[in-house]
């Protein structure tokens, strides 16, 4: 990955959404579980009110609980 585009505020934004509609489309739960621990995010994750629930039900508000 080239860490000068993540500093660049014209290209953040939309690698960003890129990531956010692979992940939404691709993700499912042991992905979510799998990237957590890998990162050392798995607790918050876990703890994520809505993100594996709204997953899990198809509901609408996913996309905007992987941001």
């Amino acid at each position: 990955m080239n860490h000068y585009l993540l500093q660049q505020a014209t290209w953040r934004g939309p690698l960003m959404l890129a990531m956010q509609r692979a992940l939404v489309a691709e993700f499912n739960a042991t992905d979510w579980h799998e990237l957590g621990y890998l990162t050392g995010f798995h607790e918050y994750i876990r703890g994520h009110d809505r993100l594996l629930r709204s997953l899990s039900f198809g509901d609408e508000d996913y996309g905007a609980c992987v941001f």
